[in-house]
């Protein structure tokens, strides 16, 4: 089968009409057409059909369509592998991080990505919500109890992150560390939280939660955290069992907090690829070091 005839067929079925297909593969819609009917001159069945809405596959388009995207990703994914045997790992990878990843840790994997592989560039953007965010060109994504996004991405757990309410040195010398859950509600809470939520229920380890009204929610453990060495007030946020975090201590730290994972997910076409699984192991790494 004639793959530039396939491509053409299903870029047609995906658009509804010959002039968005030829514009998206840039072609000239007649150059288009005569691939179209060169392919059903060979299946020896029509393929598409007009309608009201636009151009439609048949029965037996539909049924190549199908079959037919599967045969185009098998084939990029064995040239991928193809160049991957003939070079070492190079290229951009594109990543998307949540909003608050810590900022220590950034440097730490730009470090090991450049180190282990000289070849490769790393595109980072953040998002609050990375897996509402994701972009055709986004190969990996990293994020935080969300649902993962569908096939074809594949989901890994990175690490589980235990999180606590937590206070300065100095805010606990000065105001004194709570003891109880009811000493709690003599001091400013500033929680995580996405969506911003009012009241906020903390989880507590025995099950169950306690309710405070926080003086803000944010969705950047990294600024509360900031907030915490500020001396406002109680966070709720990531434990400070990260390694150079050592600045802020746990409050209540056996009867408040919980629990979030961190996924990692790569787009399944792209995951044997070289540039990606040396991210992926780069990721890996620098796991283990902080929080092994």
């Amino acid at each position: 089968m004639d793959l530039d005839e396939l491509r053409a067929f299903l870029t047609v079925v995906e658009t509804g009409s010959f002039l968005s297909a030829s514009q998206a593969l840039k072609i000239p819609r007649g150059t288009l057409r005569r691939r179209v009917d060169a392919l059903e001159v060979r299946i020896g069945s029509p393929l598409l059909e007009r309608s009201p809405q636009g151009v439609q596959a048949t029965e037996a388009g539909n049924i190549l369509a199908h079959k037919g995207r599967k045969i185009v990703q098998d084939v990029h994914a064995v040239i991928a592998s193809l160049q991957d045997l003939s070079s070492q790992a190079r290229g951009v990878v594109h990543a998307l991080f949540p909003v608050g990843f810590p900022p220590h840790l950034l440097p730490a994997l730009l470090e090991m990505v450049a180190t282990a592989c000289p070849g490769i560039s790393l595109d980072v953007r953040f998002a609050e919500n990375p897996v509402a965010n994701i972009r055709a060109t986004t190969d990996l994504v990293v994020f935080v109890d969300t649902t993962p996004p569908p096939s074809p991405w594949v989901t890994r757990e990175l690490f589980r992150a235990r999180t606590s309410l937590l206070a300065s040195r100095d805010y606990v010398e000065t105001r004194g560390a709570p003891q109880t859950l009811h000493d709690l509600h003599a001091h400013a809470f500033y929680c995580w939280q996405p969506g911003g939520a009012q009241p906020v229920s903390l989880p507590l380890r025995a099950g169950g939660n306690v309710t405070v009204h926080a003086k803000a929610t944010l969705a950047d453990y990294h600024l509360l955290r900031c907030i915490a060495a500020a001396g406002l007030g109680l966070v709720y946020a990531a434990d400070p069992n990260l390694r150079g975090q050592d600045d802020l201590v746990p409050v209540l730290p056996e009867v408040v907090g919980g629990e979030h994972i961190i996924y990692l997910a790569l787009r399944a076409e792209a995951e044997n690829t070289a540039k990606n699984r040396a991210v992926l192991e780069a990721c890996t790494n620098l796991v283990h070091s902080y929080f092994s």
